[in-house]
């Protein structure tokens, strides 16, 4: 997108300059107090034409940037949000990682404990066994 508006805006400026080149060369060309009549009326009003194409052109101009530096901030804006998301999301992966191992070493531990719960248990049998021969 802020490639296309860079190339929307090079090309304004083109025209413009172009613009502004054909204006200024039609103006040059325009014989001033020469002629008398019809012909500085019809002068007067392509002079008139051309500035105001000309100042049509400078907002094209001017809008054209104001858009592309609004897209600029909403592309920066955009790309802050998903530098954030990412964090929250590695952040999130971390946790789920740490919980996943904390589990597994409580389920170790519980295996271990049930292992040595089921050692004490035959001891204890043993022992009886052993106190009721005596």
């Amino acid at each position: 997108m802020k490639l296309q508006l860079e190339t929307v805006i090079k090309e304004n400026e083109r025209l413009h300059s172009e613009l502004k080149d054909a204006v200024e060369k039609q103006l040059e060309a325009l014989p001033f107090g020469t002629e008398i009549g019809d012909d500085a009326y019809t002068d007067d009003e392509t002079v008139k034409n051309l500035r105001e194409q000309l100042q049509l052109a400078n907002q094209e101009k001017t809008q054209a940037v104001e858009l592309w530096q609004t897209v600029s901030q909403e592309l920066d804006r955009l790309q802050k949000l998903y530098q954030e998301h990412m964090t929250e999301a590695q952040i999130h992966v971390i946790e789920s990682k740490k919980q996943k191992d904390q589990l597994t070493n409580f389920q170790q531990l519980t295996k271990r404990l049930h292992v040595t719960n089921e050692n004490i248990e035959m001891v204890s049998e043993n022992v009886r066994s052993v106190y009721l021969f005596m």
